[in-house]
């Protein structure tokens, strides 16, 4: 491996395109902390996997049909305990012989990057398989790893998809991402860090792009900074866009984004997508921004209000062609 750059990060080959990708790593080394205050508390957190909401049977299905990213030792990697091996779990739609490629839907819980939310796993994935995605939640590694490598496993995991689409029967065309909170975070990351691949590379699966064709971010955090500090009426529009976050990375090759976010929601509030939207709007990047009223962070956004958001995401999906319909 090469040296290290910070504690615990190599030379990632993504965060030396530019200069400025060196203030990439120390934004997200100091963002990680802050993230982690957003989790559950600590007992609650403590009683999450990944599989929470899933039956005994269905889990031990989904272990079986994993898909490691690396075939060996991982980028970085403290170790080969399972939560050193990011893994990709396949939520797959019936196949027939003749059926045309499927759309993929790579799914990113949240939960602080201290844990990953049962809740924004597997049934997210199944919501979408029901509508003829195929759909892959990536078990991305956390705390006490660096969000940093977190996105080289996002990363990984749209070449891992694309490499095996022919297999899988995917449409390497119509890859979107779709994270909560922190994996809203590290779905805006995955967004605007992709790159179209290393046709030359010796490892196959690094020959692929790694750019996804659409993004849906719920609740994310964008921002680099204290949530009491992006409270209605703390700060203005120009303020925001001076501060440090994902937003800055946005440019005209970012994929169209559709946000959703409570307007009460005091862990992650409006202002993060307000950044976002604002810094899309200005590269000339298609978006949707949805700020709901009331509204917590978390379920009451994503479950609750399920009838209000879920046909204008259907339709959204529609108009960027990332869809089964």
């Amino acid at each position: 491996m090469s040296p290290s750059l910070l504690p615990g990060v190599s030379l990632i080959s993504l965060a030396l395109a530019a200069p400025s990708r060196c203030r990439w790593f120390a934004a997200l080394l100091s963002l990680g902390a802050g993230l982690a205050a957003h989790a559950q508390r600590p007992a609650e957190a403590a009683a999450q996997s990944i599989f929470a909401a899933v039956s005994a049977d269905a889990r031990s299905q989904h272990e079986a049909s994993a898909i490691r990213l690396w075939p060996d030792q991982a980028p970085e990697s403290r170790g080969t305990a399972p939560e050193d091996v990011p893994l990709l779990y396949p939520v797959l739609p019936a196949r027939s012989a003749l059926e045309p490629p499927r759309p993929v839907m790579l799914v990113l819980p949240g939960g602080g990057y201290t844990y990953h939310s049962a809740s924004e796993a597997f049934p997210i994935a199944e919501r979408f398989r029901a509508d003829g995605f195929a759909a892959f939640v990536l078990q991305y590694r956390l705390r006490p790893y660096d969000p940093a490598v977190s996105l080289l496993d996002a990363l990984r995991a749209v070449r891992v998809l694309r490499s095996r689409s022919a297999e899988l029967n995917l449409d390497p065309q119509r890859i979107a991402v779709i994270g909560f909170s922190a994996g809203g975070h590290l779905a805006a990351n995955l967004s605007t860090h992709g790159d179209d691949g290393q046709p030359e590379a010796a490892d196959p699966v690094e020959r692929p792009g790694s750019r996804v064709q659409a993004a849906i971010l719920f609740y994310p955090a964008i921002l680099h900074a204290p949530a009491d500090q992006l409270a209605p009426g703390t700060t203005d529009l120009p303020s925001l866009l001076q501060l440090e976050g994902v937003q800055q990375f946005v440019d005209a090759r970012t994929p169209p984004t559709f946000m959703i976010v409570g307007y009460d929601d005091t862990r992650a509030p409006y202002a993060h997508c307000l950044a976002y939207a604002a810094r899309l709007h200005r590269a000339g990047v298609r978006f949707e921004l949805h700020v709901l009223g009331g509204g917590d962070h978390g379920r009451s956004v994503r479950d609750g209000r399920r009838a209000e958001w879920e046909p204008m995401l259907r339709h959204w999906l529609t108009t960027v062609a990332v869809s089964t319909r």
